[in-house]
């Protein structure tokens, strides 16, 4: 799709960020006062640490969740948090996502996976692969 459509490229970064969470949960926040969240009572002074991860495959807010679709829209992921906790590097990141698809596929267009099976780096709140494995076929 990107190949033949450059104007999905912003859409294809909101959907790898969505779809591999790279960001796997937020800092911890401090209850200020004893309040109760979704049926569970929480106590002033407990932390509370939202899962970015899981928040992006909820089914109650995307459609067949575990499907990558560079087409989905809206595609409202939290990778960049949100509201006030917004990342200030939201911008910047579209930007380098967008102009690395776009120069990494002009200049290797029949670019492919070389295997399936994709090494992930066991870094605690992170979610990122060690190697890419891919074919630059001619």
């Amino acid at each position: 799709i990107l190949k033949s459509d450059w104007g999905q490229s912003k859409s294809a970064v909101d959907e790898v960020l969505r779809y591999m969470s790279p960001v796997q949960f937020s800092k911890p926040r401090f209850v200020t006062q004893d309040c109760e969240l979704r049926g569970i009572r929480l106590s002033q002074g407990q932390y509370v640490i939202a899962c970015l991860a899981s928040a992006n495959s909820d089914p109650e807010k995307f459609d067949d969740p575990e499907r990558f679709d560079v087409t989905r829209s809206p595609n409202p992921h939290l990778s960049f948090g949100s509201g006030v906790h917004i990342c200030f590097g939201l911008k910047l990141a579209h930007a380098e996502g967008q102009i690395a698809f776009q120069k990494l596929f002009e200049r290797f267009p029949n670019l492919q996976l070389a295997s399936t099976r994709v090494p992930w780096a066991t870094r605690i709140g992170l979610r990122m692969p060690k190697s890419l494995m891919l074919k630059l076929n001619s």
